[in-house]
């Protein structure tokens, strides 16, 4: 049960097989991380991160650290500033904390999702547009093999005009 999963201590693998699951699943990573969230996502998929409670746990993550930093690199904007999405509306009022960034055209190509949590524990997507996947609370070996890819890409990432606030 994902509930009984903590997060740098729970090392099975588990396989999501769909939209609640990984809603579940990125749900309880969020709730559980101290430091360090980031993800890599095509359009910040809503049904998984346009939640309350998985904002609740990024706000909570931010208040309880001044170091707590949660890093998202994302493809395309579009859908988001069109359609609104609650952590994009965090991000504009936690502009130290939540970071947002559009993935360089040099990483078109990359068609996988991933969140990794605290170093430690992940969710991850073969395809970005499937909700299928594996998850582990406790690989820190799979999450630093992404996470080297993600800062490699997050250092090419552009600031996208489309995700700045806009004053009135």
């Amino acid at each position: 049960m994902i509930s009984d999963l903590i997060l740098g201590e729970s090392t099975e693998s588990i396989t999501i097989e769909g939209v609640d699951d990984a809603r579940e699943i990125v749900h309880a990573l969020a709730q559980q991380t101290h430091k360090s969230l980031v993800i890599m996502s095509h359009d910040l998929d809503h049904p998984i991160f346009d939640n309350e409670s998985f904002v609740d746990s990024v706000k909570s993550m931010a208040a309880a650290s001044r170091y707590a930093q949660i890093r998202i690199l994302i493809h395309d904007s579009e859908k988001c500033v069109k359609e609104g999405h609650r952590l994009m509306t965090l991000s504009r009022r936690l502009t130290s904390h939540v970071l947002i960034r559009k993935l360089s055209d040099a990483y078109a190509h990359f068609s996988e999702a991933f969140i990794i949590a605290d170093e430690k524990g992940y969710y991850h997507r073969m395809l970005a547009s499937q909700f299928c996947g594996k998850a582990c609370f406790n690989d820190p070996r799979r999450c630093q093999f992404w996470l080297t890819f993600f800062n490699e890409a997050w250092e090419h990432s552009e600031t996208d005009p489309n995700l700045r606030a806009l004053k009135i």
